[in-house]
């Protein structure tokens, strides 16, 4: 159901969620009455107020001036936008054990954006009666 790796970080170590847990997760989301948009309106409002899309615009921009003579495609840019962001959450998540190079991302997303989302998927897990432990450390 869902292609993307599922990460999750519990005492400064990277685990990946085994894939039928991760699918019955986000069945579970996706059957709940409103789960997705009240996960899509949260994604929205954080997505201007963190001033992601600003960042984002820049980024795009950056790439399509790189080299005037040969104009990427828009799926190429999307690629490229797509790689920036998973390196970017990779860096949030190694970050807290110390395993991250800087230099490698260019397009960061905000902590205040990962952190709302977040908070929306575990609203919408908990209205679905998944037990979600508390602690803010383990989603970040």
């Amino acid at each position: 159901m869902v292609s993307a790796p599922s990460l999750a970080t519990v005492n400064g170590q990277i685990l990946t969620l085994p894939s039928d847990l991760r699918e019955s997760l986000v069945s579970a989301i996706y059957t709940s009455p409103g789960s997705i948009e009240r996960i899509q309106q949260t994604f929205t409002s954080a997505f201007t107020s963190s001033g992601f899309d600003a960042q984002l615009q820049q980024y795009i921009l950056e790439v399509l001036r790189r080299n005037p003579d040969s104009v990427p495609s828009n799926m190429e840019v999307l690629e490229m936008v797509l790689q920036q962001v998973r390196e970017s959450i990779t860096h949030t998540q190694a970050e807290k054990g110390g395993k991250y190079d800087s230099k490698t991302a260019v397009l960061r997303v905000p902590d205040e954006f990962m952190k709302k989302g977040q908070q929306a998927i575990r609203r919408e897990l908990q209205r679905v009666n998944v037990r979600v432990e508390d602690d803010e450390e383990d989603w970040t």
